[in-house]
């Protein structure tokens, strides 16, 4: 049995520890980033134990609680594949889309220099809509939702 850490501290001085349940593994890359594939937390070396490094602990926990209410299909396409494809585009403000400032709500982290009102507003409207959606359905958007189409979550 895995144990239940609530230490950060653990993250920043091992290559593998684990976050409220979620696996967490240190790679190589020095940026300072992250990457939530459903119980597994990547992060790179460039991640300090500082507030910047600590916040996107929490960001990416909050990706893995969307996991667990989507299970692992759903959240890849739902959650992984427009975040992952909007990161490297670098659309700003990053943490206003909708897939990312819901992971930010579920962490309780708020950013008031990119959380708009109507971006908090779309973030919960598009995690309700994919709780309540199909798979299938959720996968013939994903094209739209990366392109911040969102029309389908007002049907």
């Amino acid at each position: 049995m895995r144990k239940y850490n609530t230490n950060m501290n653990n993250i920043f001085n091992s290559r593998i520890s684990n976050y409220k349940g979620q696996v967490v593994i240190r790679m190589p890359w020095g940026r300072e980033s992250g990457l939530s594939l459903g119980p597994i937390m990547f992060l790179g070396n460039g991640v300090d134990d500082d507030n910047s490094g600590k916040m996107l602990i929490r960001h990416e926990y909050g990706h893995y609680l969307e996991y667990q209410q989507l299970g692992f299909m759903k959240y890849i396409v739902g959650i992984g594949i427009p975040s992952f494809i909007n990161n490297i585009r670098e659309i700003h403000p990053y943490y206003n889309q909708p897939w990312e400032v819901n992971a930010d709500m579920l962490a309780g982290i708020y950013r008031p220099d990119e959380h708009t009102m109507e971006g908090i507003e779309l973030g919960k409207r598009y995690f309700q809509h994919l709780n309540s959606s199909s798979f299938i359905s959720i996968f013939r958007n994903v094209r739209d939702f990366t392109n911040h189409n969102l029309t389908a979550i007002e049907e």
